[in-house]
């Protein structure tokens, strides 16, 4: 009877269903969130500001009320916050090793670990792809070419020009005005040279601005160069120097723009548009001592996108722009 009480036990038992964990629909629908979280901080939204140069040229042209023009500005805008996300991403992905040694940049998705190699490299293929075609089904050729142009320019600074000094800023200095010149592809009109030119300069002042300040960063840390790029903190003095000749020429090609037909022919109150040429200045000239005095730790756009100076000085050239033209 032992015998057979033990077997009914151990059959009764064996027979009983077994309970597996429960999983909750809430914790998957939570994880694909958090994911996409990561992913969209790691498309750096924040830079898309850098875009809106796409649309210089219609509105140095005065085009801003035509709905055609600015649609395709538009279009040209989205494709590039599209393009620059995909580049980030897989910079990223090729910065991880050394951006975990960065006491800022280590908490980037890609270098802290939250966002996968796999997963960034498979949004940025998607989305350099579907830019590609969308510019070659709806905007000319020749935005698809300044398209490739920035994509080619900037897989070649990732992998090799960010390391040559001089060549990096000039480099970072030209991915603006190719914005303009997109920007110019899309709707027809030709970007001025004095438009160019402006751009080139001050660009190029935030490039070395920008260099500037990683440098001044290094040698609080007691560094005495960088580690992936060219520069020495011995060249701090040399960058500001530069830095601010860049600046100061940018608020030159202005004045000498204002002085031209050009202006005359597009403001009824040329005049007015001489109080830009004091902004300007004022704002280049604070921007680097605020870096001089250590205040800068990102990139300098960035700065000016929190900073409530450089908004009030924006605010002010576009209400002058719009007094010169009433």
């Amino acid at each position: 009877m032992g015998s057979v009480e033990s077997t009914s036990a151990e059959t009764s038992v064996s027979a009983a269903p077994k309970h597996e964990p429960a999983t909750d629909p809430a914790a998957g629908v939570g994880d694909r969130r958090a994911t996409w979280v990561v992913l969209a901080k790691a498309m750096r939204p924040h830079h898309w500001v850098k875009n809106l140069l796409v649309f210089a040229p219609v509105i140095f042209h005065h085009a801003v009320f035509d709905p055609w023009l600015m649609g395709l500005s538009t279009l040209a805008f989205v494709l590039f916050c599209a393009t620059s996300s995909a580049i980030y991403l897989v910079n990223d992905v090729l910065d991880a090793k050394s951006d975990r040694k960065h006491p800022v940049k280590r908490f980037r998705p890609i270098a802290s670990g939250d966002l996968t190699m796999e997963v960034a490299l498979s949004v940025a293929g998607a989305l350099l792809v579907a830019t590609v075609a969308v510019s070659t089904a709806l905007l000319p050729w020749g935005f698809l070419a300044t398209l490739v142009i920035y994509i080619v320019v900037n897989a070649a600074y990732s992998l090799w020009l960010k390391q040559k000094v001089m060549i990096d800023v000039v480099v970072l200095a030209a991915f603006y005005s190719l914005r303009i010149l997109a920007g110019g592809e899309a709707t027809g009109i030709e970007p001025s040279e004095w438009l160019l030119a402006l751009s080139l300069f001050l660009f190029l002042s935030l490039a070395f601005l920008k260099r500037y300040c990683e440098l001044v960063r290094l040698r609080e840390e007691g560094a005495l160069r960088t580690d992936d790029r060219g520069y020495r903190v011995v060249d701090i003095e040399m960058l500001q120097t530069m830095g601010l000749a860049c600046g100061y020429l940018a608020v030159l090609v202005l004045a000498l723009y204002i002085n031209s037909n050009q202006v005359v022919e597009l403001y009824r109150h040329p005049r007015v548009v001489w109080l830009v040429c004091p902004l300007l200045l004022y704002w280049v000239s604070r921007t680097w001592i605020w870096a001089h005095r250590g205040a800068i730790h990102e990139d300098p756009v960035l700065f000016a996108l929190r900073d409530r100076t450089s908004w009030i000085v924006v605010l002010l050239v576009v209400l002058l722009g719009i007094f010169a033209t009433l």
